[in-house]
């Protein structure tokens, strides 16, 4: 829409005077341009320059009338033939309130053939809000002036900026186009490396001397002297709160100042959009920062970031006080403060809202507060940053160590085994496990949990099953032992020993445990929801339960947004990607590790690197990149030590691939015996039927029928019970009509079984029948009437059906209603005698 006069307001720098060059020159259109100063501020002068303009436009003098007046002005513009623009730069200098008021007058009364163009740094004494209303005035603001990436980019198309340069100039000067400019001022366009120097500008922009200079003389020597040591005082400042600026300068009057730096377009804007106060431009405020501090300023910087910190803390505001004495290098106050955040006490030790904090913090400071150092390491562990982890477990053994109370050692000990679980080193786990567990007190009772809980896991990894064993009663008991009902070590022991049920096939149990779980989860630990459920997509994809695994993992991308990084992201995107594989999207499945592997790359975990590199690979050779797969495994560099961990078959897969592909089954049978000799040493029930299934593949290929039709078979018996699925078709051969010519040969669950591999394309993407007790030749029942029924014909009540099932009694009266209409019964004992039919005639199996 057209308004007669469109203001232009910005800070310095902004484009607001070419800008109008350009408009005017787009349309060619006729313009007279005239600099506001400080002369204009008197009488007429304003006028009298506006129809000298006039006089040059009409290429002829006229005399000045003795009486000028804004109808004279008004009434030439009008008597010109055609349209004129009007451009009146630097209208910041007019301040006179007589001759605002002139001007105001004049734009009032404007004539239809007169645009009017303003450009101004501050926002002018008008009635702006007026103007707009009556449809008079059009505003630009710097948030228009502002560069896009999309700008920024073809700006500098020129220039050798690669993606990640150009979203860091933009983000850091967030569009300032003299900034930008005057950041590859610097650059040395005849030296070869422009790249180089370009990172370096950029990360050294607040320290460049031509935007120093510029902001220097350009907005703080124009501002008057109060105004001017009231930017330089708050610039530290993040909000620019009234109250907040009142408190650290000692005084009254922030409000106004603030007004006036906001009218004037200081380089101040909105923190947000729901957020009433004003922040200074990061950029600017840098540049300021570095300037002020060389003046040697009182008070020091360090005493106004003190004071913000307190005036923080006083109104509950534990994360900004934490910040500011960060910043003001207040290193107690900052570690108490960080204490009180991450929560030392264990009921919160997930808690990671300090962790960019801690991460600021310099190792001398860490040194003095052995306590400190603990809760950081703590939230570290948590956050899944290794090489964070590894520095601050570093300075802790820098500590004297024996002098430290055993609780600390002991946690020490139990950290320093974390982190080789990151690295993995099982045995340099298992040693510092022992250690913690030999220092730590009795009433340090969750950490004492989580070392014997790891221990449990360190040993079903090693194959000593007797100390696994001793490991988890051990784990069980302390809270018991203690008088404790601690929801939260049953956290930490549950997710380990559901792991542990997973890898014997007991998924049925192990998924009930863990929805019990995630329903139960204290809100201090809440995120582990995400652990939890990584867990159950992984034994829902293996049964090719694809519809219930997709919509756990709508819940579980909906926790990863929310969260920061977390230790499980990792698996998580494995898991995710396992299922976005046996949905048909290998391309969704490639992005998501590969994601993965960048960010653990970034923090560090060499674990989890190697296993990430693993599926990557592993979803090459299913795709059909082996070439791109085989240049990888030339050059990887995961030890042996990986290739057992957790029973983890993948690199003993990724190795069967290429020499099954070439022809080499010698040394195939090789690889399978050694990896299968592992898988049963650790009774790792996935691994052994992979195991089995590539040697049923191998023998295939060499024309076996009898060998294949024999490891198949032992593939199948072992697989039958928990429903396996994912795990035959997980090495690339196509082994579903050897399965289907073997079933008639197979009996009872495993017949069933065979079955349903045999035609999965055609089932439901639903538990099978056959695990959970009732058979395919049953009345279609839900898998939950299934599993009451179950429940019923072992004689219980619905009380301890529903605490079975992790249900209400109610809901389960509702599914045994269900039955009695589906059997035909009366009653539940009539459902009961109809189950029990129906196993004796093979319909229904037994429990």
């Amino acid at each position: 829409m057209f308004a007669p006069v469109t203001l232009i307001t910005a800070p310095a720098g902004y484009g607001k005077t070419t800008l109008a060059r350009q408009w005017v020159a787009a349309r060619s259109a006729p313009s007279i341009w005239i600099s506001a100063t400080n002369e204009h501020n008197s009488g007429r002068a304003l006028l009298e320059r506006l129809w000298n303009g006039l006089d040059q436009y009409a290429a002829r003098d006229t005399t000045l009338p003795p009486n000028l007046s804004v109808e004279a002005v008004q009434n030439r513009l009008g008597a010109l033939a055609g349209t004129l623009t009007v451009i009146i730069d630097d209208f910041q200098a007019i301040v006179d309130e007589a001759v605002l008021a002139t001007f105001e007058q004049l734009i009032s009364g404007l004539p239809l053939n007169a645009h009017l163009i303003v450009i101004s740094r501050r926002l002018p004494n008008l009635p702006l809000a007026r103007l707009r209303a009556y449809g008079l005035l059009r505003q630009i603001s710097f948030a228009d002036l502002a560069f896009t990436l999309d700008e920024v980019r073809r700006a500098l198309a020129d220039h050798d900026l690669n993606q990640d340069q150009l979203y860091a100039l933009h983000d850091r000067t967030e569009g300032w186009v003299t900034a930008i400019q005057l950041t590859l001022m610097s650059i040395d366009q005849d030296r070869a490396d422009i790249s180089a120097q370009i990172g370096r500008a950029i990360d050294e922009m607040h320290a460049n001397r031509y935007l120093e200079a510029f902001i220097i003389e350009e907005v703080i020597e124009t501002l008057p002297d109060d105004l001017r040591q009231f930017l330089l005082d708050t610039v530290v400042l993040d909000r620019l709160d009234p109250e907040l600026c009142d408190a650290v300068l000692g005084n009254e009057g922030s409000y106004a100042r603030i007004r006036q730096l906001v009218d004037g377009n200081l380089f101040v804007g909105r923190s947000d959009q729901t957020d009433p106060t004003y922040r200074y431009h990061a950029l600017f405020a840098d540049v300021v920062q570095r300037h002020r501090a060389r003046l040697n300023p009182t008070p020091p910087p360090e005493e106004l970031l003190l004071r913000a910190s307190q005036w923080y803390e006083h109104r509950g505001n534990l994360d900004l006080a934490a910040e500011y004495a960060v910043r003001a290098k207040s290193w107690d106050r900052a570690a108490s403060l960080i204490k009180s955040i991450v929560a030392l006490d264990a009921d919160h030790a997930f808690v990671t809202k300090g962790l960019e904090l801690i991460r600021r913090f310099p190792k001398f400071a860490m040194q003095s507060d052995p306590e400190f150092l603990n809760a950081s390491i703590v939230a570290l562990m948590e956050s899944g940053r290794v090489n964070d982890l590894r520095e601050f477990i570093d300075v802790f053994a820098r500590l004297d160590v024996p002098s430290l109370p055993p609780m600390l050692q002991g946690r020490h000990a139990l950290q320093r085994a974390a982190y080789a679980e990151t690295e993995g080193d099982a045995d340099a786990m298992a040693l510092h496990l022992f250690r913690a567990l030999a220092l730590l007190p009795p009433e340090d009772t969750l950490s004492r949990t989580f070392a014997w809980t790891r221990l449990f896991r360190a040993a079903n990894d090693r194959g000593d099953f007797a100390l696994a064993e001793f490991a988890f009663y051990q784990a069980e008991a302390i809270p018991k032992r203690l008088g404790e009902s601690s929801p939260l070590a049953q956290m930490i022991i549950m997710p380990e020993f559901t792991n542990a049920l997973a890898i014997s096939g007991e998924f049925k149990l192990a998924e009930r445990l863990i929805r019990h779980q995630i329903g139960r989860l204290p809100k201090p630990i809440a995120e582990m929801s995400g652990y939890l459920r990584t867990r159950l997509i992984s034994i829902l994809v293996e049964q090719h339960r694809l519809d219930e695994a997709a919509m756990e993992a709508g819940i579980l991308l909906r926790e990863m947004e929310r969260y920061n990084y977390r230790k499980w992201f990792p698996d998580a995107q494995r898991a995710l990607a396992s299922l976005y594989f046996q949905q048909g999207q290998p391309d969704r499945a490639l992005a998501l590790l590969e994601d993965g592997l960048s960010k653990v790359r970034e923090i560090g975990g060499s674990a989890l690197k190697h296993r990430i590199e693993a599926s990557i690979m592993q979803l090459w050779l299913q795709t059909g990149k082996r070439e791109l797969a085989r240049r990888w495994w030339s050059r990887w560099d995961a030890p042996v030590r990986f290739t057992r961990l957790f029973g983890d078959v993948q690199p003993y897969a990724i190795q069967l691939h290429f020499l099954v592909h070439d022809h080499r089954f010698e040394e195939a049978e090789a690889v399978i015996a050694e990896a299968l000799a592992t898988a049963r040493r650790l009774r790792h029930l996935p691994a052994e039927i992979e195991c089995l299934v590539w040697a049923a593949i191998v023998a295939q290929r060499q024309g076996d029928e009898e060998a294949t039709r024999t490891h198949l078979g032992n593939a199948l018996t072992l697989g039958a019970p928990g429903g396996f699925h994912r795990v035959y078709f997980a090495a690339g051969g196509d082994l579903r009509d050897a399965i289907k010519d073997l079933a008639p040969q197979l009996s009872g669950l495993t017949k069933r079984h065979a079955l349903e591999l045999a035609g999965v394309a055609a089932t439901e993407n639903r538990e099978p029948a056959a695990t959970r007790g009732v058979s395919k030749d049953s009345p279609d029942l839900t898998p939950r009437e299934e599993d009451v029924l179950i429940e019923l014909r072992a004689g219980k009540t619905n009380r301890q059906i529903a605490e079975s099932l992790f249900i209400t009694e109610r809901t389960v009266k509702k599914y045994v209603a269900s039955l009695i209409q589906k059997s035909g019964a009366t009653n539940r004992t009539g459902v009961v005698l109809w189950a029990m039919n129906l196993s004796e005639s093979g319909r229904v199996a037994a429990k």
